[in-house]
């Protein structure tokens, strides 16, 4: 389940955050890569950057332990780096989560049902939703 957004796959192995920005942007991962400049994985800070130089409005969460309503970019485990970090699209409705996993290889279930935690959550309003 979508919710509206366009699943993408990072094409890289850090490239989680990216594809996730152009997921909220619906626009190819690969232009949000040309146009950063780089591949390589984005501090928390530096995610917040990259949302706020497109446009898209955010809330860094105090208590991460839970969801809000709407779409969060949440940062969680990664399944295919051992003590790898990985960022992941969360959409709450209230009552269900669904998950766009961005991995090309192991991802978490669409509807969250493998995701035991996160260790940081921006709320995010998509450009294209």
């Amino acid at each position: 389940m979508s919710l509206g957004l366009y699943p993408q796959t990072q094409p890289t192995e850090w490239s989680c955050s990216h594809a996730c920005v152009a997921m909220l942007l619906g626009r190819p991962v690969e232009e949000v890569i040309t146009e950063l400049g780089s591949d390589g994985g984005l501090t928390p800070l530096e995610l917040m950057n990259v949302l706020t130089l497109y446009g898209i409005n955010w809330t860094p969460l105090a208590e991460p332990a839970r969801l809000w309503k709407g779409w969060q970019i949440a940062t969680v485990p990664s399944l295919n780096l051992r003590a790898g970090l990985h960022s992941i699209l969360i959409h709450w409705d209230g009552r269900h989560r669904s998950v766009l996993d961005p991995s090309p290889k192991i991802r978490y279930k669409t509807d969250g049902t493998d995701l035991e935690g996160w260790c940081s959550v921006i709320l995010v309003e998509p450009l294209k939703a």
